[in-house]
């Protein structure tokens, strides 16, 4: 059981437990070294001391406990009981994660989305028809060849020497129709003939020129079919309002390049179907322009 003395150094009230008894200690008030007494000399130290009780444990928060080492608190009364500590609810059905994990998945959701991201645009920009050059298709490539000549009034058939011919691709016209005044039959090559050449590349077509015996070849893509456009370097149409059958095929011409009078004029033209289906060297009807 514990009981009270009085410090015969400062005459705080000092609390020990009896089996503290003979024990040296220091005073937790002045800090003083004491031996703890025996009941006796305790109640006798506490018959003899100055301050009150009351008084003594107002003014000194020591006056209720006293240290007998470094570490050890003996306190007043044996039911004493320190605090419990505070436990802090726990949520069972949540679980808790480190903020290092989460800010180490949000990056590689970034990163995971923006690979995606960029996957569909490789994606959508290779299967988008109008914007392939059918001439990089590795492996596929089929050789055409042919003849443009006119009639040159008594001189009969001569060789329709810088006559064009476009090769487009059925079914896969641009986004914006291809300005081509600059390929004109005989034109000579620049900067705005090159670019044509180019756009025309770019939607899957190409173009070709007839040489002085009028002969052309072109490498195209097989297993395709492409609108074939024979523009006669020679050849000049005659006056008056153009056909039905003219008028129908400028405006098939015109989903591709625009406006078509740009590259046909005054000159005759052809405008017909071909189907590649072999990869073997291809021979084309051989066109002549009365």
């Amino acid at each position: 059981m514990p009981f009270k003395f009085a410090c015969e150094h400062c005459d705080r009230v000092l609390s020990v437990s009896s089996s503290k008894i003979g024990r040296r200690a220091k005073c937790p008030g002045c800090g003083e070294s004491l031996t703890v007494p025996d009941k006796d000399a305790a109640a006798e130290s506490m018959k003899q001391r100055k301050a009150t009780p009351d008084d003594e444990e107002a003014v000194d928060p020591f006056a209720q406990f006293m240290v007998f080492d470094d570490a050890e608190l003996v306190y007043e009364t044996a039911d004493f009981k320190p605090k419990a500590k505070e436990q802090t609810p726990v949520d069972h059905d949540k679980v808790a994660v480190s903020r290092r994990i989460v800010y180490v998945q949000g990056v590689l959701l970034g990163v995971v989305a923006l690979s995606f991201f960029m996957f569909g645009i490789l994606v959508g920009s290779a299967t988008k028809p109008d914007r392939i050059p059918t001439n990089a298709v590795a492996g596929n490539k089929c050789s055409l060849t042919g003849i443009i000549s006119y009639r040159n009034g008594a001189n009969g058939e001569q060789p329709d020497r810088g006559a064009v011919v476009v090769l487009l691709p059925k079914g896969m016209p641009p986004d914006e129709r291809v300005a081509v005044l600059a390929l004109k039959p005989n034109s000579p090559p620049d900067a705005e003939a090159a670019r044509a050449k180019h756009a025309i590349r770019e939607i899957g077509g190409y173009w070709a020129t007839a040489n002085d015996n009028g002969e052309f070849k072109v490498e195209v893509t097989s297993s395709k079919t492409y609108y074939v456009l024979y523009v006669s370097g020679n050849a000049n149409r005659q006056a008056g309002s153009p056909t039905p059958q003219q008028v129908k095929d400028i405006t098939e011409m015109e989903e591709y390049i625009f406006p078509a009078s740009d590259l046909i004029g005054q000159n005759q033209f052809r405008w017909q179907l071909v189907t590649v289906l072999s990869k073997n060297p291809m021979q084309l009807e051989n066109v002549m322009f009365e």
